[in-house]
């Protein structure tokens, strides 16, 4: 069997494989009776794959549809990924109707069967999303699980409303956006219900954006810094007088360092598991403490959330190097350090394994 991707309309292709000596004998004015006459047919069992018509119902704006091959990969049973920003306003927009990123490929076999593959849908510009634009995207989202799959409609309902009702969404929308994100890639591989809080897979994403935070801080601080330290002569911009004093850097420590939550210093924060600052949190593989004492948080190899050996879990926010919580007054888990169980200190102020 050989393959041959064509880029062409459905009609050519058509005549491509189908003979000449075929088509002489069908003449322009030729009728093709159906094999089945509609009144032969029970319209009842017809599969309808549209919703019904409703006498009177006027049609909303036309410039923003759910592109058909979406629809089709619901109808299908939504078993791969479906990126959001493949129903934000700007995609569904009508012009975008018949994206090239949607089209199916067409190959044909050797006996000249004709084959069409889903092409896979790109991931590129979801984590970037806006909460505008993902909520425009879970208003179409949400249209097409109740039509296509109804009994998990509750479920992915009660999702998105968690996420639209938390305090805190907009303080870490990327946060909240990649737990999304997370819950649906996973939902279609595992039978998982995205109703509830998924703790493990918020404690890895939590890890990650902390870690992002202060990596960005940083930078932005040593960036800052190195603009402070250059000498008044190297700025193009006219000076009239020099500054002596370091008010403006006073100022820096103090909306940067511990007021803000975040350390003075500029040390790599401590591993949640082990404690050691020569990796991350989500790379740790040490089978015990910096200190050769074994861990007191082992990490979970599957999808529940880390446990100590008393079933306990812990609050990465607080250990992490800002020492928040993104839960406040609500937060299940314990308020104590990581490495040695105490709650006077986290894990990035625990002295016990050094």
């Amino acid at each position: 069997m050989f393959i041959l991707h064509l880029c062409l309309p459905i009609t050519q292709i058509i005549n491509f494989i189908t003979p000449l000596s075929v088509l002489d004998h069908i003449g322009p004015s030729t009728t093709v009776q159906p094999i089945f006459p509609m009144s032969t047919v029970n319209r009842s069992t017809i599969s309808r794959r549209r919703p019904p018509c409703v006498t009177g119902q006027v049609a909303t704006s036309a410039g923003y549809l759910v592109p058909d091959q979406i629809r089709k990969r619901f109808a299908d049973g939504w078993s791969t990924h479906v990126p959001l920003t493949f129903l934000t306003d700007t995609y569904c927009a009508y012009k975008n109707g018949s994206s090239s990123a949607l089209q199916d490929v067409l190959s044909i076999e050797e006996s000249g069967r004709i084959l069409t593959t889903a092409k896979p849908l790109s991931s590129e510009g979801e984590h970037d999303l806006t909460f505008d634009e993902w909520h425009q995207a879970w208003k179409r989202l949400l249209p097409l699980i109740g039509e296509f799959l109804p009994d998990e409609y509750d479920q992915w309902s009660a999702h998105f409303n968690t996420i639209l009702e938390k305090e805190n969404r907009a303080q870490m929308w990327p946060l909240w956006l990649s737990y999304d994100i997370e819950v649906r890639r996973r939902a279609t591989q595992f039978g998982i219900d995205p109703s509830v809080h998924h703790l493990n897979i918020w404690n890895d994403l939590e890890t990650n954006y902390i870690e992002q935070r202060v990596e960005d801080r940083l930078h932005k601080k040593l960036n800052l810094q190195s603009s402070l330290s250059r000498p008044a002569s190297s700025s193009p911009r006219y000076q009239p007088f020099r500054r002596n004093d370091h008010s403006h850097q006073d100022r820096f420590r103090s909306t940067n360092g511990e007021s803000s939550g975040f350390r003075s210093d500029s040390r790599p924060s401590r591993c949640l598991f082990c404690g050691n600052r020569s990796h991350l949190s989500r790379n740790c593989i040490s089978p015990t403490l910096i200190n050769g004492r074994p861990l007191l948080l082992p990490r979970s190899s599957g999808s529940e959330p880390c446990r100590d050996k008393n079933g306990k879990t812990y609050c990465f926010g607080w250990n992490g190097i800002s020492g928040r919580c993104t839960f406040g007054s609500s937060c299940g888990r314990e308020h104590a350090c990581t490495l040695c169980g105490n709650r006077s200190h986290n894990t990035q102020s625990c002295t016990v394994i050094n």
